[in-house]
C-alpha cells in the first residue's frame, strides 16, 4: 500500500540503489523503486535537491553534467512517451469498457428474451403436455364407445335373432292356420256339394230319405260337432296369431328404439372424433408454435455467438495495442541503454555524503 509521504532519505536511497544497479535514477524509476509511493513534483524536486548537493560537495562532478542532462532529457521523452501510449491504452481501454458494457447489455436482454423464449416454450410443452392427456382421455373415451356399441350389436344381433325365430314361429303358425281354413273350406264345399246332392236326391229318394232322416241327422250332428271345434281351434289359432303380431309388432318397436339408440351413438362417435379432429388440428398449430420459438431461440444464440466473437475481437485489439506500447518501450529501452553505459562510466566513485537535513520531512503526498 503506498504511503502518505516520502522522505528526501527515501529518495536518495532509492536513487542510489538505482546507480548501484547500473540503471537511470529517472522520476518514474525512483517512483517504482519507492513502491509507487510520492508526487512525481516531489521526487524530482528532491531529486534536484541531492544532485545540486552533491554537484556543490563533489568534484568532476560538473562533468558529467552535459551527460546527465541528455540523459535526463532523453528520459523525459520516454516518460512522454510512455505517457502518450498509457493515455491510448486508457482510451482503448475506456473503449473497451463501453464496448463489454454494452456487449453485457446486449447480454442480458438477449437473456431477458431468452427466458421470454424459455417460459413460452414451457407453456407450449405444458400445452401440448394437455393436449397429449386430452387426446389420450378422448381415446379411452372412443374405446368405451366402441365397446359398448359392439355390447349393443350383439344385443341386436341377439334381438334379431329371436325376433326372426318369433316370424318363423308366427309364419309356421299361419301356415298351419291356412291349412286349418283349408280344411274348413274343403270341409264346407264338401257339405255344400253333399245338401246339393241330398237336395237333388230327396224328390227321387223322399222315401229313402225319410228311412235314413234319422241317421243322416246323427250324421250331420256329428259335422256340426266337428264344425264347431273346428271353429274353436280357428278362433284359438286366430287369437294366437294377434297375440304373435301384438309380440311381433313389440319386437318391431323395440328393434326401431334398438336402430335409434344405434345412430345417437353413431352422432355421439360422429361428435367425438369431430372433437379429436380439432383438438388434432389445436395440437398441431401448438406444435407448429413450439417450433417458431425454437427458430427464435436458435437466431437468439447465433446473436449471442456473433457478440461473443465481436468481443473477442476487441480483445484482440487491445491485446495488439498493448504489444505496440511494449514495443515502443523496448525501443526506448534500447536507445537508453548507451546513454545508460556513459553515465555509469562517468559516475564518481568516491563515497557519497549525505547531507545533515536529509531527513527533513516533505509532507507531501
Amino acid at each position: 500500500m503506498a504511503r502518505s509521504g516520502i522522505y528526501k532519505s527515501d529518495v536518495l536511497r532509492a536513487r542510489d540503489r538505482l546507480v548501484a544497479d547500473g540503471r537511470y535514477p529517472s522520476i518514474d524509476a525512483v517512483r517504482r523503486e519507492l513502491g509507487d509511493t510520492g508526487s512525481k513534483g516531489t521526487i524530482h524536486r528532491f531529486l534536484k535537491e541531492i544532485d545540486e548537493e552533491q554537484g556543490g560537495d563533489r568534484p568532476g562532478v560538473a562533468q558529467a553534467h552535459v551527460s546527465e542532462a541528455l540523459t535526463e532529457l532523453v528520459a523525459r521523452l520516454a516518460e512522454r512517451l510512455r505517457e502518450e501510449a498509457g493515455e491510448r491504452v486508457q482510451v482503448l481501454e475506456a473503449a473497451q469498457a463501453a464496448r463489454l458494457a454494452e456487449l453485457a447489455a446486449e447480454r442480458e436482454a438477449l437473456q431477458r428474451e431468452l427466458a421470454v423464449q424459455s417460459d413460452a416454450r414451457a407453456q407450449a410443452e405444458g400445452l401440448h403436455a394437455g393436449l397429449l392427456r386430452l387426446h389420450e382421455a378422448l381415446q379411452a373415451t372412443s374405446n368405451r364407445l366402441q365397446l359398448d356399441l359392439a355390447d349393443r350389436s350383439r344385443d341386436l344381433a341377439g334381438t334379431q335373432e329371436r325376433l326372426a325365430d318369433r316370424v318363423r314361429h308366427t309364419e309356421s303358425l299361419e301356415e298351419k292356420n291356412r291349412h286349418a281354413q283349408k280344411s274348413l273350406e274343403h270341409f264346407r264345399q264338401a257339405s255344400r256339394e253333399q245338401r246339393e246332392q241330398e237336395a237333388r236326391q230327396h224328390e227321387q229318394q223322399v222315401q229313402y230319405l225319410q228311412g235314413e232322416l234319422h241317421t243322416l241327422r246323427q250324421a250331420l250332428a256329428v259335422k256340426q260337432h266337428e264344425a264347431i271345434a273346428a271353429n274353436q281351434d280357428n278362433a284359438r289359432l286366430v287369437q294366437q296369431v294377434a297375440a304373435l303380431q301384438a309380440r311381433q309388432r313389440e319386437d318391431e318397436e323395440a328393434l326401431r328404439g334398438h336402430a335409434a339408440r344405434q345412430e345417437e351413438w353413431a352422432s355421439r362417435q360422429s361428435e367425438a372424433a369431430a372433437a379429436a379432429a380439432e383438438q388434432a388440428h389445436e395440437l398441431a398449430h401448438a406444435q407448429a408454435r413450439a417450433e417458431s420459438l425454437a427458430a427464435d431461440f436458435e437466431e437468439l444464440r447465433a446473436a449471442r455467438l456473433a457478440a461473443a466473437a465481436v468481443q473477442r475481437q476487441t480483445e484482440l485489439d487491445l491485446a495488439g495495442a498493448r504489444a505496440m506500447v511494449q514495443g515502443q518501450q523496448q525501443v526506448l529501452d534500447q536507445l537508453l541503454a548507451p546513454l545508460k553505459a556513459a553515465q555509469q562510466a562517468a559516475r564518481p566513485v568516491d563515497d557519497l555524503g549525505v547531507p545533515a537535513a536529509e531527513n527533513r520531512k516533505t509532507g507531501e503526498s
